[in-house]
């Protein structure tokens, strides 16, 4: 399968980088290219990269603390990865892997960039579900399972306004429901956090 996700990283992350990559692969089914064998000072390593960051669809920069400590930006290899699939015009998405503060020069290249906290895993899941979906791919079986109960779950919910206490509530097809009525007058209603039915 052709790699469809570059992820850009340093290596001294190599540990934590490689956990988040195996993460999105085994949770889209995706494929990403990812450099193995370490930093290379030649023009082939350079075209390797580039032709690697053209082939992929998505570009994922793995931000760390070890970027605050670049003391050389043009000799950085992260830094021309990222400027690279700038001017490629590429998805770039910006994973923070160690909650550190953004260096200066990140937040002059991305501005109004959004990173990722790849401590919270509600959002490393929001990512692979907006993965799948610019990807084009479908999630791997588990997840379609995942999906087929929540279905069933959302299809076993009554289609007609139902009563519970003294108020009418329509289920939603996002798993909640709505207050759409009451059997009498008040001035004041206290409407529950859940609602058992």
């Amino acid at each position: 399968m052709k790699e469809q996700i570059f992820i850009s990283y340093k290596r001294v992350d190599n540990e934590r980088v490689f956990a988040i990559k195996d993460f999105i692969e085994q949770n889209t089914g995706a494929k990403c290219w990812i450099d193995l064998d370490g930093i290379e000072s030649n023009a082939q390593f350079a075209d390797k990269i580039g032709t690697a960051i053209d082939n992929c669809q998505v570009f994922i920069f793995m931000r760390s603390n070890a970027h605050n400590t670049i003391t050389n930006l043009a000799k950085d290899w992260t830094y021309r990865e990222v400027n690279y699939a700038l001017d490629e015009d590429k998805n770039i998405i910006v994973i923070n892997i160690d909650q550190s503060p953004m260096p200066k020069w990140f937040k002059m290249l991305f501005p109004n960039k959004q990173e990722i906290d790849a401590t919270n895993s509600d959002m490393l899941n929001r990512l692979c579900d907006d993965l799948c979906s610019w990807l084009g791919i479908l999630k791997p079986a588990a997840e379609q399972d995942s999906e087929s109960q929540k279905k069933a779950k959302r299809d076993a919910l009554p289609k007609e306004p139902f009563q519970v206490g003294n108020l009418m509530y329509k289920a939603s097809e996002h798993d909640g429901v709505s207050v759409c009525g009451c059997d009498e007058s008040f001035e004041e209603v206290h409407i529950p956090a859940k609602v058992e039915y």
